[in-house]
């Protein structure tokens, strides 16, 4: 596996985090708009 130049982690590791904090938001609002259904 080569590592190609000028590419960083940080892009990846910044998509994973938004996606861990996301997941609870998007599951939280899914539960608060069921409730004023």
């Amino acid at each position: 596996m080569s590592k190609k130049r000028g590419t960083s982690n940080a892009p990846m590791i910044l998509g994973v985090i938004g996606g861990v904090l996301g997941l609870p938001g998007a599951l939280c609002s899914c539960v608060c708009a069921g409730m004023f259904v």
